[in-house]
């Protein structure tokens, strides 16, 4: 089963650019969970302040609670502006 977890930043007008750098880009650099499948940040199309990082996991069974990894994301993006955190589960077909 596969599951994302969502981490949004709408920054204080500090630009994105200057954000990214402390956001790791690999599984190799996020180390942590043996679940994680990959990491990958997106910037919003018009908006230069708006971040959103997506951790993709792959499990027999979803956490329902945010990764230790998520948490400490979300907590180092909280000094640049507003954070929006959250987990996803795929739907099964069927």
């Amino acid at each position: 089963m596969k599951w994302i977890e969502i981490i949004n930043l709408r920054s204080a007008g500090i630009p994105t650019e200057s954000i990214k750098p402390k956001i790791p880009r690999s599984v190799a650099e996020a180390d942590q969970s043996k679940n994680l499948v990959s990491v990958q940040v997106y910037r919003h199309a018009t908006l230069d302040t708006d971040l959103s990082v997506h951790l993709l996991f792959e499990s027999l069974r979803p956490d329902i609670q945010p990764s230790a990894l998520g948490q400490r994301l979300a907590s180092a993006l909280k000094a640049f502006g507003l954070v929006s955190h959250s987990l996803w589960i795929e739907e099964e077909e069927g």
